[in-house]
């Protein structure tokens, strides 16, 4: 699977500002983002907050070296979709490393994707903890550039 698959240049934000946010606020904005990105109805957002909201109460999907994955599935959804926003300051996470992140990918599948799903989250993962690649997409000058460095990455 290739991660350009799963992100539209419309679901990657660069320019987010932490402003003391919660994680549940980043959330919130998280899933705007990809509802913006992936033109989904009211339910859809619902569906999709509650199923992230869920998840994270679980467990912290904050990961290490400045990355976070929250994600979760709903019958709401087709396919495998994903957004990223890019917090150049950082937020706080609830990361493994304690540290916080600069980049949040939001994820969200039906529950016909779960290998998929998996698959997914262990290439952004793979990708977004490379040194190099993390600071591509943080000196990125805007949504293309990023888009442009996670297909050439996956």
């Amino acid at each position: 699977m290739k991660l350009s698959e799963i992100f539209r240049v419309e679901s990657i934000r660069t320019d987010l500002k932490t402003d003391d946010k919660t994680k549940a606020q980043v959330i919130h904005e998280m899933v705007e983002v990809l509802a913006k990105g992936y033109s989904l109805n009211k339910i859809q957002v619902q569906a999709i907050s509650e199923a992230i909201t869920y998840r994270e109460r679980q467990k912290s999907t904050g990961m290490e070296k400045g990355v976070a994955i929250p994600h979760g599935k709903t019958e709401h959804v087709k396919g495998l979709s994903a957004a990223l926003g890019i917090y150049k300051e950082g937020v706080e996470f609830d990361s493994l490393d304690r540290k916080p992140s600069h980049f949040v990918v939001l994820m969200v599948s039906d529950f016909t994707k779960s290998t998929e799903h998996v698959q997914a989250l262990a290439q952004v993962m793979r990708i977004l903890q490379r040194d190099r690649v993390a600071k591509d997409v943080l000196n990125a000058k805007d949504a293309q550039a990023v888009y442009k460095v996670i297909c050439d990455e996956s």
